[in-house]
């Protein structure tokens, strides 16, 4: 049970930082051109987040299995450390890593056919908080129908 309770923990607050990094401004921002001058190619800055072209190396093994080589980003703001993230060449399966940060350990999240699966400790994983790049060769764990599903992550951004 706890295994559950920590697999869902960390699955909740890797959907927030995700969901957090995706954000380029404020609801108070409206329509202005800041909010609006997000650059998803070359290196740009969007009110407070910068996002710069890197290249990954994705293999993914077990309960996903995916290969490829191909276009990423990172994304660093003042204050936290950068994030990567890469997808599949058919967008169906994104890998995105995560530096530690105070006391969460360094992550590696997947998204594949409509499931989440998190890294639950910080070991294998390293990225750089300024955004050159990131490594990962780590196990990432869901729950589907209340069985737990495992896929082994080994991914490289260079940035």
């Amino acid at each position: 049970m706890t295994m559950t309770r920590n697999v869902l923990a960390v699955t909740a607050i890797c959907a927030l930082l995700g969901s957090v990094s995706a954000c380029s401004g404020s609801d108070s921002d409206g329509d202005s051109p800041s909010a609006a001058s997000s650059s998803s190619s070359g290196s740009g800055v969007s009110g407070r987040e910068k996002t710069s072209d890197c290249t990954a190396d994705v293999t993914l093994t077990g309960d996903v299995k995916a290969t490829w080589s191909g276009e990423a980003t990172s994304a660093t703001s003042k204050g936290r450390g950068a994030s990567y993230s890469t997808s599949s060449k058919d967008s169906a399966t994104t890998v995105s890593v995560l530096p530690k940060e105070q006391d969460f350990p360094a992550t590696v999240t997947v998204s594949a056919d409509g499931a989440t699966y998190t890294s639950q400790t910080g070991d294998g994983i390293k990225a750089d908080k300024k955004g050159t790049g990131a490594t990962a060769d780590a196990d990432a764990v869901t729950l589907v129908d209340g069985k737990q599903k495992t896929v082994h992550v080994v991914a490289e951004f260079d940035c």
